[in-house]
């Protein structure tokens, strides 16, 4: 069974934002940063329990090489992604949001 993907809107203006921020140091590195999100998007609908959970059931996936992770919710049939966050935001601010987040999915 195939897993779908479901983006908060705030997550795919995160996604945005992060990757505009690359491209004005460098275009190819708002191209790299994107195609990695996608692979590790298209990694974890493969084998969603491959990340611990950090918050509650919410999973962290790395962007490696770049200092992001993703917050993302397993579902029997599709998971849930919550934001892009930077790995030096604070981890309680991070848990805030997320919160409100799920009350609005």
């Amino acid at each position: 069974m195939t897993l779908t993907a479901e983006f908060h809107p705030h997550a795919l203006n995160e996604l945005r934002i992060a990757r505009q921020w690359y491209e004005q140091i460098q275009p190819e590195l708002g191209r790299q940063f994107a195609a990695h999100v996608a692979r590790a998007v298209e990694s974890v609908l493969e084998n969603p329990m491959m990340y611990a959970a950090a918050i509650q059931n919410i999973r962290r996936m790395p962007i490696y090489p770049f200092p992001y992770h993703i917050y993302y919710e397993v579902f029997a049939d599709r998971l849930r992604f919550f934001g892009v966050f930077h790995s030096h935001r604070n981890p309680a601010t991070i848990s805030e949001q997320i919160a409100g987040r799920k009350s609005q999915f």
